[in-house]
Formats: C-alpha cells, structure tokens, sequence
C-alpha cells in the first residue's frame, strides 16, 4: 500500500476501507444497528412496564408480558455475542493494517532528513505517530462513527421523550449539548495532555539510552 505524501485525516478514514473493507463495513454495521436497538429498546421498556402495570392493576392476561420479556432477550443476546466477535474482528483489522502500512511507514520515516530528528517538534510528532499508528489509524474512523452514534442515540431518546413528555425531551437537548462539548473540550485537553507526556517520556527514553547504552559508555571512557 503506497502512502501519500500528506496523510490527512480524511484520506485515515478512507485507510481501513482500503485495507480491510469487509470488516470495516461489518463494524460499521454494528453500530448502526446499535443505534436502531437504543430507542427500541426504550420504546420496550416502556410497554413492558405499561403492560406489567396493566396485568396488576387491571387483570390482564400475563402473556401480554411475554413479548417484550423476549425482546429484552434478543438484545442482551445481541450485544453478548456480537461484543467478543467484534473484538476479534477489530484486531484482526489491526494485524492487517500494520502488515499493510509497517513497511511504509519504515520507508516514509528511513527518507526524513537528518535534520527533523534534531528539531524537538518534529522529533516529538514523530514519537506520538511511530507508537501503534496502525491501532490510531482504525480508531480514527471508531471515535468519529461512535461519535455519530452517540448524537444520533440522543437524539432518538429526544425525539421518543417530546412525543411523550415535550418539557422532559427539551431538557434532554438542553443538557446534551453542554455535555457534548465538554466531552469535545475533554478530548483535546487529553490529547495536549498526551503531547506533555510524550515529550517527557521521549527525554528520559534518551537520559537512558546515553547513561546506560554500550556506544555513549565507550565514548565515555574514551574521552572521560
């Protein structure tokens, strides 16, 4: 697989396509099923309690809680099988994407000027990308369809709460919004976080290498 000279983030979402396009689109999938089971399993949950109350209140026929009994069910059974074969499928597609982009990602690097590795910047951008890129390239696309799954359940929830309570789903909007930029705030202030670390880590990574290595100990005793 040939990389681009500039790898932006739309061309990473288009990467696990490329490499591992069945399991991206059953990933994928998933997540639009799961989306489709959230308000329908709070629509069920409405009627099971509807009916329950019925059958105690008012003498109802029990079997009229068989139904969605069953449903709650096929979702657990759902999630329970679908969750460690979507793990599986997710390393998989990770296995194949750094057989697929090692050996470029070792050419875009072994072509880098001597001196990008003296700059400290580009020395630390080049730490952050080398470790797991193939893993961070998959969770690209993870973090951006389970962040449309995420806006998409809320929404649902909404919707499902202003036909049946219009001031309970406002205020549900009310909140989410906050919520979700907080949560994008959160996200950013966690990745500058990552950069600090990454730059300390890469300075006792090198205070280590020149204490401890044989070609810095011989220079040593060499030049005293």
């Amino acid at each position: 697989m040939t990389i681009p000279r500039k790898f932006t983030f739309p061309y990473a979402l288009t990467v696990p396509f490329r490499i591992s396009p069945v399991i991206t689109s059953i990933i994928i999938l998933h997540q639009i099923i799961s989306l489709a089971i959230a308000p329908i399993q709070v629509l069920v949950t409405a009627y099971f309690i509807d009916t329950a109350l019925s059958v105690f209140n008012e003498g109802k026929p029990p079997e009229l809680i068989i139904p969605p009994i069953i449903a709650f069910i096929a979702f657990n059974a759902y999630h329970r099988i679908t969750a460690p074969l979507l793990e599986l499928a997710s390393k998989r597609r990770e296995i194949k994407t750094r057989l697929a982009l090692r050996v470029p990602f070792v050419q875009k690097r072994a072509r880098l000027e001597f001196k990008h590795t003296e700059n400290n910047d580009t020395a630390d951008l080049i730490n952050r990308v080398w470790e797991g890129p193939e893993y961070k390239i998959s969770q690209m696309l993870e973090n951006l369809t389970g962040f449309i799954n995420m806006v998409g359940q809320t929404a649902s929830y909404a919707v499902i709460l202003i036909a049946g309570a219009p001031l309970a789903g406002s205020l549900l909007i009310v909140l989410s919004v906050p919520i979700f930029i907080i949560s994008i705030k959160g996200g950013k202030q966690q990745y500058e976080a990552n950069r600090e670390t990454t730059k300390l880590s890469r300075t006792f990574w090198s205070l280590s290498w020149f204490l401890t290595a044989g070609i810095p100990a011989s220079e040593r005793n060499l030049f005293g």
